[in-house]
Formats: structure tokens, C-alpha cells, sequence
């Protein structure tokens, strides 16, 4: 019995050992030591600690498929890590590209640290900041101080940011300021898509248009694509030009054609005739100075000492006009009338 227990018990040990081997040889597998490629000047430093080496010159490191430039750098082979000095550059794959004046680079979590005049170039689009962390594992990109995204259109900056390469996604918050050449957009939080050009907000929102027809959009949700110019708002919007106010659950904006559509609890102030028409739908024009609304639609006009009130089921408005479409028609006087 005991002789049983006794070779139960090697077994057992002699399991856990190939265990503990595997997974040992797993976690060095996964952390690869970073390589030196180039350095005009190679010594070792002793006063800045044990397997620490100081290169000078013309300094290249690779590391898993990336590599890394700088004047000098101290390379501290315990930890599989180093500091990089002047002329910072790190390539990795076949669009990504940083640099810096200084850079702090983790081997084993792949975690890199650029200060100084930092940018990172990803195809079509800079970014830049006075410090910026970088993970080459994941391909993703923070700042926390301050930055600013440029590519062919837009300049996008705030004071928090994250990039996800992979994904193409910008992630802003505090201060967030979206410049085009047609509009300018002010937002809490907000994400940005560099391929399909589509901006998102979350939290309190305005778009000012530049153009002629400038108008303002204000909004605490939807989103916004910069390359079609067409727009859905949400949560508290509202569209204003230079005649009208439409206001609605959701709206539905094409700036290239100053039309607005929009849905549930819709309202459209007309500036010039004084009107105010309301309804479930409404569309508005603004190159044709045009308006609609159906859907319970009421129509309310103001006057000095009173207001008249119409209500039937379809509402067309034009400056200086508006037709009542209904099979029945309700006045409502005022107290005064």
C-alpha cells in the first residue's frame, strides 16, 4: 500500500514539474529580449547598475518586429528595458511611425513612453503631443496632457485622447474641438473613425457651420460624417439658420444641401413670419426656404396681444407664405380676440 502511495506521489511530482517547465518556457517565449542592431560606441555602464550597457551613435534596437533610433540609449538587460536620447523614431509594420525627444521602452509589456515633440503617423493621419504612451502589443495610443489629430481635412484636439490602430478609432474627451473648413465642432466626449470619416458625441455637443447658409446644431448624442456631411442628433436637438429653429427627438441633417428632417415632438420657428409650427414630422429647406410638418400639426401664430392657433394634419410654410392642408381646419381664438 505504502509502495502505491509512493509512486502516486513521484507521479504527481513529476507532473507538476513538466508543468511548471511548459508554462516557464511559455512566459520567456512571450517575452522576447530587446536586440541591439546598430551602435557606432558600445560599453558597459557598472555605475548605473549590473548588465547595463551604454551605446552611442547611430543606435538601432528590434525588437518583435519593430524597430527603434535614437543618438544613445542605456539598455538595461535584466529588466529588457532602456532609455533612448535624441532623434527618436520607431517603426513598426508598414504605416506606423513615432518620434520624440525621449523615449522609455518595456520589453516584456511592449509599453513605450515618447516625451518631447512627439508624433505618431499612422497612413493619413499625425498625431501630436507633448507626451504620448504607446503599446506595440496592442497598437494603441494614449495621451492625458494635451493633443491634437490631424489628416487631409480635419484638426482634432483635446486634452485627453486614445488611439486603437487596428481599429482606426479615436477616442477624445475634455475640451474636444473638431476643425473643418466648413464647420467647427465643440463636444464633451467624443469618437472619431479616421477610415470612414464618421465623428460620435456623447455629451453636450455644437456644430457651427462657416458657410453662407451658416447654421448651429446643438445636441447630446448622435453623429456626424465629415467626408458626406450628413448628421443624426439626438437628446436635446436642435438645428438653427438664419430663419428657422427645428427642434425634435432625432433629427436628420445633410449640411451640403441645408435640409433637415425630423422625428417625434418636432417643432420648426419660423424667424421671419413670426410662426411656430409643430407636429410628429417636419422637414425644412433652407436653400429653398421651405417647410413642412404633418402629424397633429398645430401652427401658432403671435401677435402683440394675442395668438391664433391652427391645428390639422399637414402644415406647408414658405417665407413670406403658408398653406393649411386639411379636411377640417380649427381656430382656437385667444382671450383677446
Amino acid at each position: 500500500m505504502s509502495n502505491t502511495i509512493s509512486f502516486i506521489v513521484r507521479c504527481c511530482l513529476a507532473i507538476l514539474f513538466c508543468c511548471c517547465f511548459s508554462w516557464t518556457e511559455v512566459i520567456a517565449q512571450g517575452k522576447t529580449q530587446v536586440e541591439i542592431d546598430n551602435a557606432d560606441t558600445f560599453e558597459g555602464d557598472e555605475s548605473l547598475g549590473k548588465n547595463v550597457s551604454r551605446l552611442l551613435g547611430n543606435v538601432r534596437f528590434r525588437h518583435q518586429g519593430a524597430l527603434m533610433y535614437c543618438d544613445s540609449a542605456y539598455l538595461y538587460q535584466e529588466t529588457n528595458s532602456l532609455d533612448a536620447f535624441g532623434n527618436i523614431r520607431i517603426l513598426q509594420g508598414d504605416s506606423v511611425q513615432l518620434t520624440g525627444n525621449f523615449l522609455q521602452y518595456d520589453g516584456n509589456s511592449r509599453q513605450a513612453k515618447l516625451t518631447g515633440k512627439v508624433t505618431m503617423t499612422d497612413r493619413q493621419m499625425i498625431l501630436t503631443s507633448d507626451v504620448l504612451n504607446y503599446n506595440l502589443g496592442t497598437e494603441t495610443a494614449d495621451f492625458t496632457d494635451g493633443g491634437k489629430i490631424t489628416d487631409r481635412e480635419n484638426v482634432l484636439t483635446s486634452r485627453k485622447g486614445y488611439y486603437f490602430s487596428k481599429e482606426k478609432m479615436l477616442y477624445f474627451r475634455d475640451d474636444v474641438v473638431l476643425t473643418n473648413p466648413k464647420y467647427k465642432v465643440n463636444a464633451d466626449t467624443l469618437k472619431y473613425n479616421t477610415l470612414s470619416k464618421t465623428a460620435i458625441f456623447a455629451g453636450p455637443t455644437t456644430i457651427n457651420s462657416t458657410g453662407t447658409d451658416s447654421s448651429r446644431i446643438y445636441c447630446e448624442s448622435g453623429w456626424y460624417n465629415t467626408a458626406t456631411e450628413q448628421s443624426l442628433f439626438t437628446n436635446n436637438a436642435v438645428v438653427i439658420s438664419k430663419e428657422n429653429k427645428l427642434s425634435g427627438d432625432s433629427l436628420l441633417y445633410n449640411n451640403k444641401e441645408a435640409t433637415g428632417r425630423g422625428y417625434g415632438n418636432v417643432t420648426i420657428a419660423d424667424s421671419i413670419q413670426k410662426v411656430i409650427i409643430s407636429g410628429d414630422y417636419g422637414f425644412n429647406d433652407d436653400k429653398a426656404k421651405i417647410a413642412f410638418v404633418t402629424g397633429k400639426a398645430m401652427l401658432t401664430k403671435a401677435f402683440e396681444t394675442d395668438s391664433l392657433f391652427f391645428t390639422c394634419r399637414y402644415f406647408i410654410c414658405k417665407t413670406g407664405y403658408c398653406w393649411v392642408i386639411a379636411s377640417m381646419v380649427c381656430l382656437q381664438r385667444g382671450s383677446n380676440i
